[in-house]
């Protein structure tokens, strides 16, 4: 039996995610969980995840050092949630 495929919706996009935002999503689309695809805001500093996965903002890189322990804690989390 097949485990369930996740949803990626990027309905409130204005265009298409790039394809490694997408590829990113689809990993986790895969693997059963649901994608939403967030508006980037162009104001100055201001940084906004590229989509949500189990209501928890994620982003499609992994950055060295100490943010890519935020990204697994944020993951975990996400996962815990679903």
């Amino acid at each position: 039996m097949k485990a369930k495929t996740g949803k990626i919706d990027t309905s409130k996009m204005r265009i298409l995610p790039a394809k490694h935002e997408y590829d990113t999503a689809k990993y986790f689309a895969d693997r059963g969980y649901d994608i939403e695809f967030i508006p980037p805001n162009n104001s100055p500093n201001v940084h906004t995840p590229d989509f949500l996965m189990g209501g928890c903002g994620m982003g499609s890189k992994i950055s060295h050092g100490e943010k890519q322990e935020n990204y697994r804690e944020k993951f975990q989390k996400s996962h815990a949630s679903i």
